[in-house]
């Protein structure tokens, strides 16, 4: 469960554990509340009409342990954004680091060759595109040019990364979509095709990067998680129910 959902329970939970702590005396009887709550809001109590030292002390013990656990709240939820920001910092700098930036220049490489040779075998009136293109042309290039090939494989490998931080929730899947959506689009369109003939005789390989491209374009499709969330379990919905 992630921190955002676990610590506003944890909170609420605590505080009516720290209000309705075991058996509390009010007038003539005692009421447990958390284990008869339809009692405790039925009228059946009758109040005190004067308050002892002991219940005052109950009360401002209750109030301080309640904003205890808010203050506490506050800060951790503090630190995890703290974190989530410095890891997408981390992988920024990863990504425009001098490595890297020459992976992705022999990858741009690789895409302006595809195209060419797309645009040389369109015919009028049944143009080829270059992602149809993609799949076949690393396949060969596997075996003809390894060295090529393994940098571009690299380049698979970082973005892997990024999907098992995102889907571990280190990262989230919006702040990558913010900050490198339109280059993780990009290199989708180029490996999927490929990645899937690996898995083939290789199940699981780079399923993280594949993993990430579909989260990806659920944000491009869907902008809003409160809209996005209803429209996934829509889709797993319809995927159970068709045969």
């Amino acid at each position: 469960m992630r921190l955002r959902f676990f610590l506003p329970t944890l909170f609420l939970a605590s505080t009516l554990a720290a209000c309705t702590q075991s058996h509390k005396q009010i007038g003539s009887g005692y009421v447990t509340a958390v284990a008869n709550p339809v009692a405790a809001f039925s009228g059946s109590i009758s109040w005190k009409k004067e308050l002892t030292l002991g219940d005052t002390a109950t009360a401002v013990a209750a109030i301080i342990a309640v904003l205890a656990l808010w203050i506490a709240w506050i800060q951790l939820r503090g630190l995890s954004r703290q974190s989530r920001a410095d890891v997408l910092l981390k992988m920024d700098e990863r990504w425009e680091s001098t490595e890297v930036v020459a992976l992705r220049r022999v990858l741009e490489d690789f895409i302006a060759e595809v195209q060419r040779k797309a645009a040389t075998i369109s015919q009028s009136g049944f143009p080829t595109r270059a992602e149809d293109l993609f799949a076949t042309e690393l396949d060969a290039l596997a075996g003809t040019d390894a060295v090529r090939y393994g940098k571009l494989f690299r380049l698979c490998g970082f973005l892997e990364t990024l999907g098992y931080s995102a889907r571990a929730g280190y990262l989230r899947v919006r702040d990558l979509h913010g900050l490198l959506g339109a280059s993780i689009r990009d290199n989708a369109a180029v490996f999927r095709g490929h990645i899937t003939s690996l898995q083939r005789t290789r199940p699981g390989i780079l399923e993280h990067f594949v993993w990430l491209s579909r989260e990806v374009e659920w944000c491009d499709q869907y902008p809003s998680w409160w809209v996005r969330g209803p429209a996934r379990l829509l889709l797993r919905l319809q995927r159970t129910l068709t045969p």
